[in-house]
């Protein structure tokens, strides 16, 4: 009788050991989502606030395309009306 409740002590031990264990990787599982969540916010801020302060600049850009373009239009037309003066 003395060995079985060795056995169930030792038992008992081992399951309080295996729950202390189970407890911890838990909690370390738990901190790792906080952290990857954590993270993903401040991606999606940094993301965010990138935008934020290059959208005038992209609009700017934007201006002066279309000014180009419009310089390049106009510069076609110049040499359209110049051509077809000096053809006969």
């Amino acid at each position: 009788m003395s060995e079985d409740n060795e056995t169930l002590e030792e038992i008992l031990d081992l399951a309080k050991e295996n729950h202390q264990i189970l407890v911890k990787m838990r909690r370390a599982q738990n901190i790792a989502t906080l952290f990857s969540i954590l993270k993903l916010l401040v991606i999606t801020g940094l993301a965010v606030g990138i935008y934020y302060f290059l959208q005038p600049l992209l609009a700017q850009l934007g201006q002066v395309y279309s000014g180009v373009d419009d310089l390049y239009q106009s510069t076609g037309s110049i040499f359209e009306n110049l051509r077809q003066t000096l053809t006969p």
